[in-house]
């Protein structure tokens, strides 16, 4: 089975939201990824009571 490569994959900055994003990229450019996603908000908020 193939391997994916680090070149393959895109890291997203939600693991990161409370760090500038010029430090976020400089994380995830060490861990060899070329592309980020971003997030400005978590992609789903489950309000408080709200049944999902």
């Amino acid at each position: 089975m193939p391997k994916l490569s680090a070149r393959q994959l895109i890291g997203a900055n939600l693991s990161f939201q409370l760090y500038p994003f010029e430090k976020v990229a400089e994380i995830i450019r060490g861990c060899g990824f070329a592309e980020i996603e971003r997030w400005g908000i978590a992609p789903y908020l489950q309000q408080t009571g709200e049944v999902a």
